[in-house]
């Protein structure tokens, strides 16, 4: 099998944005994140208009023609920090523009073979940040892969009235 991963800076074709949607459906759609059609409806939104972003970079795998796996991310600039946390976030993050991993998804039959790990080593590798940061839900695989590849913990994101989204731990990675 011939994996081959192209990346996309401030923007994916609209025939781009469809697979990862595709892609993002089939993963996430499922437990632990039973996310709904409405929810889905907004990620794609959410994608199209960060697509827009100066800081914005994705990266997709392929087999063949077929899409079988993505990761996006964006900026965080300095200052800023996510609103569902009760603290303000630790200062020598918030105080650095951050490189934000929104998604990172591979379909299920091409997992374990390393095409996940590769897709994040390329995106965080043509990121300028010093700096990842990037939530997950407490108690899943994925947390343990971050886990191990040295991501560590250094908030939570709860529920709000205006966000109510799932808690998660909030994880940084340094890059440079």
């Amino acid at each position: 099998m011939t994996v081959t991963y192209l990346s996309a800076q401030n923007r994916c074709t609209i025939e781009q944005v469809g697979q990862i949607i595709d892609i993002y459906s089939r993963v996430f759609t499922k437990p632990p994140h039973s996310e709904t059609p409405e929810q889905i409806e907004q990620v794609q939104a959410d994608l199209i208009r960060m697509g827009e972003d100066p800081g914005f970079g994705c990266v997709m795998a392929f087999v063949g023609e077929q899409m079988v796996g993505f990761v996006y991310a964006t900026t965080m600039e300095a200052g800023r920090w996510f609103s569902r946390t009760a603290e303000a976030g630790p200062g020598f993050l918030v105080d650095v523009d951050k490189c934000f991993v929104i998604d990172w998804a591979v379909l299920e039959r091409f997992r374990g073979r390393g095409i996940g790990g590769e897709l994040m080593t390329r995106l965080l590798s043509e990121r300028a940040e010093e700096y990842a940061v990037l939530g997950v839900l407490p108690g899943t695989r994925a947390q343990q892969i971050y886990q191990r590849a040295g991501w560590t913990k250094v908030s939570e994101a709860h529920p709000t009235p205006s966000n109510p989204r799932p808690s998660a731990d909030l994880l940084c990675l340094k890059l440079a």
